[in-house]
């Protein structure tokens, strides 16, 4: 589970682009948190 954490941490800040990051930050980080969480407990 601690590997796992880590891999999602990592995955949201791979996912959030550098460039528009002034605005989308928040709103990027939730989405992609919330997909990471839903594919985690699909799978």
């Amino acid at each position: 589970k601690a590997s796992a954490r880590k891999k999602k941490g990592g995955s949201a800040s791979s996912t959030t682009p550098p460039t528009p990051i002034a605005t989308p930050t928040l709103t990027t980080i939730v989405v992609a948190a919330s997909r990471l969480t839903a594919a985690a407990k699909g799978k």
